[in-house]
This record gives structure tokens, sequence and C-alpha cells, in this order.
């Protein structure tokens, strides 16, 4: 699957699911327990591209948490 092709299956996801896997992404970037700026820039980037709502970091792992 190229690039274009997972930018739009994840664009055609439940909004709900979008949240979960923003808050997914997030707890990704923790398991180091540091979020560096090329992280940040990465998550901002998938999360732009894939027309994922707008949230902060600590929104979307909260989501994610709340899950678990």
């Amino acid at each position: 699957m190229d690039s274009s092709e997972m930018f739009a299956i994840l664009s055609d996801l439940d909004v709900d699911v979008q949240k979960y896997v923003c808050g997914f992404l997030v707890a990704i970037m923790m398991a180091d327990r540091d979020i560096d700026e090329t992280e940040m820039k990465a998550w901002q980037l998938i999360c732009t591209l894939s027309d994922f709502p707008m949230m902060s970091a600590r929104e979307a792992l909260d989501i994610w948490l709340e899950r678990q």
C-alpha cells in the first residue's frame, strides 16, 4: 500500500476511530517517555494528511487511555 492509499483509508474512518488512532500514535511516541520535536511534527503531519479532527496530543492520549 502506498502512502496516498493509507491516508485515504484513514480519512474515511469514523471520527471516533480517528480520535482513537490519534491517541494510539501518541502512546507509541511516549513509549520512551519523551516526545521530541521530530515525533510531534510527524504526528501532526499524519493527522493533517488523514483529515483527523483537530486536537492536542494530550487530548488524543486521554481519548486513547479512556478506551483501554
